[in-house]
């Protein structure tokens, strides 16, 4: 087995199958769950008297998901012996990625309360201001939440992003 003892780019052909098995046991993994989730999880939380878990279950199955495959893949890249510039760039996407399901996942949590809530609460109303208002707060809060996953992924990336911001300011007050 000498071939599996061949070094390319800084790892052996052993480490590179073991690190792609990781990634692909991630991936298997993940839509193993998805599919557990889907049919056993869900059957169970449509025998509940109350809607909270249903919601739940379905506003979390894709970012949970997705969060295994992800971890697989930084996993896999811990294990391999890459180039300082690549293993930083993969840091940094890996960071950013989960800030972004994490975002997801709250985006999804807001819309289920403003569906299952605020709307049913402003349709019940005799006012027509909360129908106009509901909107731009939903909006808003989501462009919030997805503004703060940014800035938060792009900090924890080690960017910085106070700077980012103060340059984006001054090019926009040059225009």
């Amino acid at each position: 087995m000498e071939f599996l003892e061949h070094t390319y780019y800084g790892n052996t052909v052993l480490q590179w199958l073991y690190a792609m098995g990781l990634i692909l046991g991630g991936i298997i993994l993940s839509r193993i769950v998805y599919w557990l989730l889907k049919t056993v999880v869900q059957r169970w939380t449509e025998q509940t008297e109350t809607k909270l878990d249903d919601i739940l279950l379905e506003i979390s199955r894709g970012p949970f998901v997705f969060g295994i495959a992800l971890g697989s893949i930084w996993l896999a890249f811990n294990y391999l012996n890459l180039p300082p510039g690549l293993l930083e760039f993969s840091g940094k996407f890996l960071h950013l990625t989960a800030a972004l399901i994490v975002a997801w996942f709250l985006s999804r949590l807001f819309d289920a309360f403003y569906q299952e809530v605020l709307q049913p609460l402003a349709e019940r109303s005799e006012s027509n201001l909360d129908d106009q208002i509901l909107p731009i707060v939903r909006r808003g809060v989501r462009a919030i939440i997805w503004g703060l996953a940014a800035i938060i992924g792009l900090n924890n990336a080690g960017y910085d992003v106070g700077a980012m911001l103060a340059h984006a300011t001054s090019a926009a007050n040059a225009s």
